[in-house]
């Protein structure tokens, strides 16, 4: 949504928890294209907008939180579905 998936190495990941898992899927080529920066620009702007407000009542659609203590529970998807690490030898999917 604010483009920042175009940038080489930059944002690769999709963030989600499930249950006590942090669940990281990497984006796809097409996820990865040029938007432009009208999300960004909108939520930096100078002018208060409908969009900062969307922003401010929904930061849990924006960013990920995950607590724990001690180690993390974690899986790891590439773009074509395959878990490539996880926190365990057999992740529990599903």
């Amino acid at each position: 949504m604010f483009n920042f998936t175009r940038l080489p190495n930059h944002h690769r990941w999709h963030g989600l928890v499930q249950g006590d898992t942090l669940v990281l899927v990497e984006w796809n080529p097409r996820e990865r294209r040029d938007l432009g920066n009208e999300f960004f620009n909108a939520l930096h702007s100078d002018y208060l907008n409908a969009f900062q407000d969307f922003f401010e009542r929904n930061r849990d659609l924006f960013f990920v939180s995950y607590p724990w203590s001690g180690l993390i529970n974690f899986l790891i998807i590439d773009q074509q579905g395959q878990v490539i690490d996880a926190s365990t030898e057999e992740p529990a999917c599903g």
